[in-house]
């Protein structure tokens, strides 16, 4: 049955909770033969230990933690912070249930957060997009995929500036099925191992309809 938003707001409930009760663990059919789509992410099996050390930052990626840093702290006032002038919309796609939705955020003509939700088959996507002064700052993908041969839920953290993507941290984990995606809450960020264009193949895979169903409502809007 499909989640819908109920089952987003869950899911960022649970990602926050510091502990959850795991149901009872069930195992798909022995007799029943899947095969994985391709390009599809693979689960490992309860993959990360949240004690594991934290992996090196390749060197494709700004060693500079005082960046990553900034930004971290420029999100969190941006989710935190409220003013008078901001200005904010729904919009509601429907791009794979009638549930889907944008919402954003305007300060002073310019945008400063895009929140999207989407529900395809067997799948919940959460995508958060966050700007300075119009620029592309940072980008967090959250995905629970619930194929049966397949379940897992990962988590994507990009960092950019001037349209370049400096860093990119991430993490995994497989779910026994029918099982809620909390399990990736006790796993670690990490600086992510692939390469820098992998991790700009994964954001624009949402980003350019993302951008593009906003910047319609904006420019029919007058702005």
């Amino acid at each position: 049955m499909k989640k819908g938003l109920h089952t987003l707001g869950l899911f960022a409930l649970m990602l926050a909770a510091a502990c959850v009760e795991e149901p009872e663990e069930q195992t798909a059919p022995a007799e029943e033969e899947t095969v994985q789509e391709e390009g599809e992410p693979k689960y490992p099996e309860h993959w990360g230990d949240p004690n594991e050390p934290l992996l090196p930052v390749p060197a494709w990626w700004s060693q500079d933690s005082l960046r990553w840093q900034e930004t971290d702290t420029l999100v969190v006032h941006m989710r935190t912070d409220e003013t008078p002038t901001q200005k904010r919309g729904v919009i509601y796609p429907g791009t794979y249930s009638p549930l889907d939705s944008i919402a954003y955020t305007v300060e002073k003509g310019q945008l400063t957060s895009i929140i999207a939700r989407y529900s395809p088959p067997t799948q919940e996507l959460y995508l958060e997009y966050y700007f300075k002064d119009g620029d592309l700052r940072y980008v967090r993908h959250r995905e629970w995929n619930m194929r049966p041969e397949n379940c897992g839920a990962r988590e994507m953290n990009m960092f950019l500036e001037n349209g370049d993507m400096f860093f990119a941290r991430e993490r995994k984990t497989s779910l026994d099925i029918g099982e809620p995606p909390a399990r990736i809450a006790f796993r670690r960020l990490q600086p992510s191992q692939r390469s820098k264009e992998e991790m700009i193949r994964e954001m624009e895979a949402h980003w350019p309809r993302v951008r593009e169903a906003v910047m319609s409502r904006l420019e029919g809007k007058g702005g």
